[in-house]
């Protein structure tokens, strides 16, 4: 339901809202990929938020709580109830895994990073917007305080986002890419400036591509040209988007 409202919105796609896309992470059953560092970044990236995701939920701000301060391997579910100053059923009538439980942090973290950066891109057509968008946020992500810490305390626990699955976090970010991705595409009825593809398998493609630049974030801010690579993503995921001739799908 949430991501019908999200694509609905595709008829205006600058008007796409904080509060539809934190919907559709709070309520869904995925999640997201990302990292850490400090360093350059591009003018537009928004700022990662270092208040909790979902404010008016107790029991993912103590999760994301308990993360910041004891990592993944660390965390039980036990600590965070806790934290949240509820029962221990409470939170497992909701979340049957500490796993999941992470995950919808990590989901509700890129929901905000997403949310500003679909925001602050407001000129040009939906190609360009799209990759400001996508820019912004994979920068944003890159020094999200979360991933930041989880990248800190136990990098092993993301070896199989990068490797050997696709996670529900980053099914969630393809799927709230969509949207954005749908304004541009002509037989969806957007304005024809991203290549006539399915749109979710090309979400889904961004952002296998923005999650090895989240994950050797570290390296690019480390080398001499750091900067001006992050200034080369923005160009290539514009490229990624660019039409081609005929449409590529029934």
């Amino acid at each position: 339901y949430c991501l019908l409202r999200a694509v609905l919105l595709v008829v205006n796609p600058t008007t796409v809202t904080l509060q539809v896309i934190v919907s559709h992470a709070v309520n869904t059953t995925s999640p997201l990929l990302a990292s850490s560092v400090t360093g350059p970044r591009p003018d537009t990236a928004p700022t990662a938020p270092d208040s909790a995701p979902a404010s008016g939920d107790a029991i993912l701000r103590a999760a994301r709580d308990v993360l910041m301060v004891h990592g993944p391997r660390r965390a039980t579910l036990a600590e965070v109830a806790r934290v949240a100053r509820v029962s221990r059923m409470t939170v497992y009538r909701r979340f049957d895994s500490l796993d999941r439980l992470l995950a919808e942090v990590l989901t509700a973290e890129l929901a905000e990073v997403l949310a500003a950066g679909a925001a602050a891109a407001t000129v040009g057509n939906a190609r360009e917007r799209c990759a400001a968008t996508i820019a912004a946020t994979t920068a944003s992500a890159a020094s999200n305080p979360v991933l930041q810490q989880i990248l800190s305390v136990d990098p092993e626990s993301l070896t199989p986002l990068m490797v050997s699955r696709f996670g529900r976090t980053q099914r969630a970010a393809a799927e709230m890419l969509q949207p954005l991705l749908l304004a541009g595409m002509s037989s969806h009825g957007g304005d024809g400036s991203i290549r006539d593809t399915h749109p979710l398998a090309l979400a889904h493609s961004v952002v296998l591509c923005a999650q090895g630049w989240v994950f050797a974030a570290h390296a690019i801010d480390d080398h001499p040209d750091g900067e001006l690579m992050w200034q080369q993503w923005h160009a290539m995921a514009a490229g990624m988007l660019s039409p081609t001739a005929g449409r590529e799908h029934g």
